[in-house]
């Protein structure tokens, strides 16, 4: 097994199917390659793989390669390692953090400006356009 480094992730290539190169040194640290997407480019995600307390596998995604650092997500993925050390659930916790955010929320627009906030800023390039749709429709 290699040693995850910014130079060992840049010289992946992409494949038919997604496929994941574990770390030596990190225990369940490894980056995730996924196929071409339509317009030709190649994602690649830093993951850590655990157990949680019930023994169910999860695989947590750290972040995008690109927008994070292979250093960033081993010090993520470390403190998300001693946190299942000590019996908690990253995913989970993540689950009932958006839970509780949706569940304050009372009206259908509260709801559109928790989406425009925590979905489609972030991951959407024309999230105006999304913005501007549902506020005219709904």
């Amino acid at each position: 097994m290699p040693n995850i480094t910014k130079s060992y992730v840049d010289g992946l290539k992409c494949r038919d199917a997604a496929y994941v190169k574990w770390d030596s040194k990190l225990t369940g640290f490894g980056v995730r390659v996924y196929p071409r997407d339509p317009r030709g480019k190649c994602k690649k995600s830093l993951v850590l793989r655990y157990a949680n307390a019930a023994g169910k596998r999860r695989m947590m995604v750290l972040g995008q390669f690109g927008a994070m650092t292979v250093t960033e997500a081993r010090e993520k993925a470390s403190r998300a390692s001693n946190a299942i050390r000590d019996g908690n659930d990253p995913l989970e916790e993540k689950k009932t953090r958006r839970r509780a955010v949706l569940s304050e929320v009372a009206t259908f627009g509260q709801v559109v400006d928790k989406y425009i906030e925590l979905r489609a800023r972030t991951r959407q390039r024309m999230w105006k356009q999304s913005q501007r749709v549902l506020e005219v429709n709904c």
